[in-house]
């Protein structure tokens, strides 16, 4: 057997990642770093290891004004929460670099935080690429509106897709233009101009021209008004762009020009001698530039000697846009010698028609504002086609005014073709989208803005969103919050409706093509499975209450015959005690009345002690008497008296009542003739037992003072009706308790209670003696009210 290799293939990976790698301590110093990245960043590995990396590739402060020690240390205490970040670092040779870092904790069997490992890449080119767009962007942005004249640019139909400030100041900074057909808002026929240049642009793909009365608000006169169509890549017109020139002051100047036409032969000959002086002081100027132009050329010398061996093309304008400078390697670009090419503009060597349009308006705008200009142009060299990026920087005498203009000239090709790339990437990633048979958009996570949305997507949401996007969840028509991802790496699924749709939405959280965090959606329509599980949940709720009302009656007719059974089980054993005690009862009767008559006759302590234990066993003998009665089931509705009933129950709670300390007051209206109603006494005396009992119960545990212990009874009524009050003085029963306390099963004495006492009561009451039985709070208690009708 050969031996099993000890090289760690996981180190290996990591020792030749072309992406930096480090092991750090919760303190910041290094643990491990791969040779990628210490080659990288111009350090040793023994440089980096053991040391901070605050104080290695960690400058204090970003470029953006950011601190980035503080935030290595909240990296260092919650990795979790900067899985992902972007940062400027800095080499050992002090150059600024750009990195986005994977950070990740690494925790001990306890869940303890020991270490972190990040992973970086460079990013310095993107991050750069973005500024540069970002600055064009502004530029032109700035561009549009510093322009004098009134610039619209209109769609296919017409309407207003942006204006510049000239057209706002003209027509009035509050009008609403966007949106709006453009000869609603500055011609005001109804219907489309009949010459109108736009429209011939958009059917004939080429630019229109013409001349039309200047109405708008703040600015009467004349305007030649320019269309230029506007075309995507595929050659088809997208839009329009309507250039509005006030020529109101130009017609006023031709109309004067024509006047003055009819003096022009007088001033012909004044002219002309004016002109003899001129070209006398003309010959003394070209001495005089001739003078200038010997010390230009030995500023060239020096000049020349720093741009000869550049790879960039160096070239040096004079006002008259010709060339006084051209570095050497403008001949891989022209295949011109720079002999050829001074003293000679763009137009005269040839360049096409555009090109120098193109130029000539980035060399007169470096003249003319005397700031530096960017431009991007794409060329046609003897190579080939290449694409360049041209930086003009003007170069003034004393008094500030730029004399010549410096060019230097980069070729930018092969990031022009990757930019190519990429957009062609996203083109084909977008058109499969497209093709979906679901909803597919991308919200930025950091302002909720929906980003991309796909063909299906706008025909659901209609006109809430258009190609533009910038559209927010709630124009949307959507929760957010039921989207939250809740795990990156799950992400979230949820159904949601959309109009008379439903759809499942899935929602995960990836990386754009930008590189920053946004949340991918894809919902497909579910909605005849949701009517479905709709209408099946719809039967099982039918069903299932039906199975509760029919299980809960059941259960509570199987209560009532336990309940009933027991109090007969408990007759019949009252009856078989009663029966045991009779003999013994009657026995000690017996021989009391021998001892009295042995031994004590009709006087003294003996007959006393006698006539007390005869009275007790009186007493006996009747509660088994009254126990016996009690418990024995009343088998036909009778006739009886409410007073006497309730003091039977009185008689046998006695006991547990005078140990509580709790005093019964009964109050009668009248005597127990006048109190008589129809029903069954016993299971009357058990409703009167759980009333009586609950009270003292209430009594006894809210703690009330002894003296204070009072349990009312109060027997009353009307004509018709006799009302029975049982009341005390424990502090009432909770709002939220009174409603249920009657239901079965509930009880709020826990272990103790069962729940069925006053369920019981109410059903003997209402049902067995058509009554009502309710509770109610009074002043310091609460009270029970039963109602019958008099009998």
């Amino acid at each position: 057997m050969g031996k099993t290799s000890s090289i760690d293939p996981y180190r290996l990976i990591v020792d030749n990642s072309s992406s930096c790698i480090f092991r750090l301590a919760t303190d910041g110093t290094v643990l491990y770093v791969n040779p990628y990245c210490y080659e990288y960043f111009g350090y040793t590995e023994e440089e980096f290891v053991g040391n901070y990396i605050t104080d290695l590739i960690v400058p204090e402060m970003e470029s953006t004004g950011r601190n980035l020690h503080e935030l290595v240390k909240m990296i260092l205490s919650e990795p979790s929460k900067y899985h992902i970040i972007e940062n400027e670092n800095i080499k050992k040779d002090g150059t600024r670099v750009w990195f986005s870092w994977s950070n990740k904790g690494i925790f001990d069997e306890n869940g303890t935080l020991t270490e972190i490992v990040s992973i970086g890449n460079d990013i310095t080119e993107t991050v750069n690429y973005k500024r540069e767009i970002e600055e064009n962007k502004n530029f032109l942005s700035s561009v549009f509106d510093a322009i004098q004249n009134g610039i619209v640019v209109l769609d296919t139909n017409l309407r207003v897709v942006r204006v510049n400030d000239v057209i706002r100041d003209w027509y009035g900074k509050d009008i609403d233009f966007i949106g709006q057909k453009c000869f609603e808002c500055f011609h005001m026929p109804e219907s489309d101009c009949m010459s109108c240049p736009s429209l011939k642009a958009i059917s004939e793909k080429r630019p229109f021209s013409e001349v039309k009365p200047l109405t708008a608000p703040n600015r009467k006169g004349w305007m030649e008004v320019f269309a230029y169509p506007v075309f995507n890549s595929d050659g088809n017109v997208t839009g329009v762009v309507e250039y509005m020139k006030d020529s109101t002051e130009e017609i006023k100047t031709k109309k004067q020009l024509e006047q003055a036409n009819i003096s022009l032969e007088e001033k012909v000959v004044e002219r002309t001698r004016e002109l003899k002086l001129a070209n006398e002081n003309l010959r003394n100027e070209i001495e005089e530039r001739k003078n200038a132009e010997d010390e230009l050329r030995r500023s060239n010398a020096k000049f020349q000697s720093l741009t000869e061996n550049m790879p960039d093309v160096v070239a040096r304008f004079d006002r008259k846009l010709r060339h006084t400078y051209v570095s050497p390697v403008i001949e891989r670009y022209t295949g011109k010698s720079r002999n050829q090419m001074l003293n000679r503009t763009n137009k005269e060597l040839g360049m096409p028609d555009a090109l120098v349009q193109k130029w000539d308006r980035f060399l007169l705008d470096a003249f003319q504002s005397g700031e530096q200009q960017t431009t991007e142009f794409t060329y046609y060299a003897p190579s080939g086609e290449v694409h360049m990026q041209s930086f003009a920087v003007p170069e003034k005498n004393d008094k500030g005014v730029a004399e010549s203009v410096l060019v230097v000239t980069r070729d930018i090709t092969s990031l022009k073709h990757s930019r190519d790339m990429i957009y062609q990437s996203n083109r084909r990633m977008l058109k499969v989208l497209d093709s979906l048979d679901a909803i597919v958009y991308v919200v930025n996570l950091n302002n909720d803005i929906v980003v991309y949305i796909n063909k299906l997507a706008r025909e659901v949401f209609g006109n809430i969103i258009s190609d533009k996007i910038n559209v927010t969840y709630e124009k949307m028509g959507i929760d957010y919050n039921s989207l939250r991802i809740d795990s990156k790496e799950s992400g979230t699924r949820t159904e949601l409706q959309v109009g008379d749709k439903w759809f499942s939405f899935y929602t995960r959280e990836i990386n754009w093509y930008d590189g920053k965090p946004v949340s991918l959606t894809i919902a497909t329509d579910v909605t005849e499975k949701k009517n479905l599980e709709e209408e099946l949940m719809q039967m099982n709720e039918a069903l299932e209450e039906k199975v509760q009302k029919e299980t809960s009656l059941r259960i509570h007719k199987e209560q009532l015959l336990i309940q009933q059974s027991k109090m007969a089980a408990m007759g019949e054993m009252i009856a078989a005690i009663a029966h045991q005690w009779v003999q013994p009862l009657n026995t000690i009767s017996l021989y009391s009345q021998i001892i009295k008559e042995e031994f004590g006759g009709e006087d003294g302590d003996i007959s006393n002690y006698v006539g007390i234990i005869m009275n007790q066993i009186s007493y006996m003998s009747q509660t088994v008497d009254d126990f016996r009665q009690f418990f024995k089931p009343s088998s036909r509705l009778e006739r009886f008296s409410i007073p006497p009933t309730v003091s039977e129950v009185y008689n046998l709670l006695k006991p547990q009542l005078d140990k509580k300390m709790i005093t019964v007051d009964t109050r009668t209206d009248g005597d127990n003739k006048e109190l008589m109603v129809m029903g069954y006494p016993n299971e009357f005396k058990q409703v009167m037992l759980n009333l009586i009992s609950n009270a003292k119960d209430s009594i006894t545990e809210n703690d009330i003072a002894p003296e204070l212990r009072v349990i009312t009874v109060e027997i009353t009524g009307d004509k018709n009706i006799l009302r029975l009050i049982v009341r005390d003085n424990a502090g009432g029963i909770d709002d939220e308790v009174m409603p249920n306390i009657f239901e079965p099963y509930f009880t709020t004495k826990g272990e103790k209670g069962t729940g069925i006492g006053l369920y019981m009561s109410r059903n003997i009451i209402e049902n067995r003696m058509n009554g009502k039985i309710y509770a109610c709070n009074h002043g310091t208690g609460a009270e029970f009210v039963i109602e019958l009708e008099r009998a």
